[in-house]
């Protein structure tokens, strides 16, 4: 009630006269606790402190061991691409990896299946000559981590 969400924002231009090329793609993301409040906004501030613990004491707080949530960093291009398509991800441990390319109407196109990859970094190039020319959806998983891209396109 009243609590603000996160904000992702994203700015794209193109050339004139060529809305298919983008000359310039960046987004931004401003998480709740990076907002600002004002002094008088007692109901949100009282929302963001029981959140984020803001006014806990130090020694109130559990220092047992914790575990830091895992992330998978990836990248995939070209975007858009003709043929080849290069997935790259960052392991943090030894991995099971699957790939799947979805339409956008959910149905599996194509599956790759990589057993047992070492921890670092995965390369894979994935011949995508046999696909329609369309909008994908890349699903990444590991035994740990599971993403969805945004959209990949099929010239």
């Amino acid at each position: 009630k009243g609590y603000r969400y996160p904000i992702f924002e994203t700015v794209k231009a193109y050339r004139q006269g060529n809305d298919q090329e983008t000359h310039f793609n960046t987004a931004f993301f401003f998480p709740p606790q990076d907002h600002f409040y004002l002094d008088d906004d007692k109901e949100n501030l009282a929302v963001l402190d029981s959140l984020w613990n803001l006014n806990q004491k130090a020694e109130e707080i559990d220092t047992g061991n914790t575990t830091k949530p895992s992330t998978l960093t990836y990248n995939f291009y070209p975007n858009p691409l003709e043929t080849q398509l290069h997935i790259e991800c960052l392991l943090e441990a030894s991995s099971d990896i699957t790939i799947t390319l979805h339409s956008l109407d959910g149905r599996l196109m194509k599956t790759i299946k990589d057993p047992k990859q070492p921890q670092g970094l995965y390369h894979k190039a994935i011949d995508c000559s046999g696909l329609s020319q369309g909008t994908y959806i890349l699903k990444i998983q590991t035994d740990n981590n599971s993403i969805t891209s945004d959209k990949l396109i099929k010239k």
